[in-house]
């Protein structure tokens, strides 16, 4: 009986931390990116799967878009496929173990923290399926705004370095108003 109640007290913890970060994440953001990850598949290494199950990733992934709801922002889910390999800045995969940390592209001899790498790839993901939603491409591999007869306003080849650019050019209203955005009370 006593351990029953240990483990429901750690589960209430659990619970509790994720919808507090979750919150925080919502609330202090516009837009929020992250990789869908599949847990299910992570705790399969034995090494990492004590640490993945107490870290509650899917229980603060659920949290999170239920909270993105609530306060209407942006939450977008990207494919995990490739986001610390692949350079940020040229594009180049670069094949490296878990153990090495450190990015080193050996084509435009960029040098970055890994996590820091995957963080840049999976905003640069998450601007590109949000640019296709909004520009009514989703699904279709490639986005030609001329083909649509629209402007270049939307990102093109993961630049999202003029994405202040994009805001102040001019979004039409119409484009305002699809963009979910929180209301401040």
């Amino acid at each position: 009986m006593k351990v029953a109640k240990l483990h429901l007290k750690v589960s209430r913890q659990r619970k509790d931390k994720a919808i507090k970060d979750a919150l925080a994440l919502v609330q202090s953001n516009d837009l929020v990116v992250y990789e869908a990850l599949k847990v299910r598949n992570l705790v399969k290494n034995r090494q990492l799967a004590k640490s993945i199950s107490d870290a509650s990733w899917y229980q603060f992934t659920e949290w999170l878009n239920y909270f993105a709801k609530i306060y209407r922002i942006v939450c977008v889910a990207v494919p995990p496929h490739f986001t610390s390999q692949d350079c940020s800045v040229c594009g180049r995969r670069v094949q490296k173990s878990l153990s090495t940390r450190t990015h080193q592209c050996p084509n435009c001899k960029t040098v970055l923290d890994r996590d820091h790498n995957a963080a840049i790839n999976i905003l640069k993901k998450g601007l590109q399926y949000l640019g296709n939603y909004l520009n009514g491409t989703v699904g279709q591999t490639e986005t030609d705004p001329n083909a649509l007869g629209e402007s270049g306003l939307w990102i093109l080849n993961g630049d999202i370095e003029n994405l202040s650019c994009l805001v102040e050019q001019g979004i039409s209203n119409s484009d305002v108003e699809r963009i979910p955005r929180h209301s401040v009370a």
